[in-house]
């Protein structure tokens, strides 16, 4: 008899054992799901535009927007003052071998705000196309963050608007 009472008192530890197993694997299971998770949506969730304003009105703040984008390499492919758009692509570049491309895109917005002056939104985003040996396949398009092109366009403008601010 006393080894039957062993027997189920090991048996029940062991199935609490096999519990809390299966509990603390689900738990590490989920919560490196969650990370993983939020690194895809952070991959592929558009980042809000960059926004700055300009003492300056939208005829020549867009000016300014092209001229920039121009001085940085960047070719306008649409978009027009009526519409305060812009968009503009940077030139191709490649790996030595020519397997794949990359490219940036860029979009402006220009609007109007309140005091006559203009607000810039900026967006970027990468287009990335990998190796053509293998056909043409979909191309990866990833929103740019936190890049230095930012930063470059940004300072770009203010240097382009200088002289017309100072009217």
């Amino acid at each position: 008899m006393f080894t039957r009472t062993k027997m189920a008192s090991t048996s029940a530890s062991g199935t609490r054992a096999l519990v809390l197993l299966a509990l603390v694997l689900a738990f590490g299971a989920l919560t490196g799901c969650e990370a993983v998770t939020d690194r895809v949506r952070e991959r592929f969730v558009p980042q809000p535009a960059q926004v700055r304003g300009y003492e300056a009105d939208e005829k020549v703040v867009y000016a300014a927007a092209k001229a920039t984008l121009g001085q940085m390499g960047f070719q306008s492919i649409r978009g027009g003052l009526a519409g305060g758009k812009l968009s503009a692509v940077s030139g191709l570049t490649s790996d030595d071998a020519l397997r794949g491309s990359r490219q940036i895109a860029v979009k402006v917005v220009i609007a109007r705000t309140l005091d006559g002056g203009s607000e810039v939104s900026l967006a970027m985003t990468e287009v990335i196309a990998d190796d053509f040996n293998r056909g043409s396949g979909p191309e990866t398009t990833t929103p740019l963050r936190n890049s230095p092109l930012y930063e470059g366009f940004f300072r770009g403008m203010e240097q382009a608007l200088s002289p017309a601010e100072k009217d």
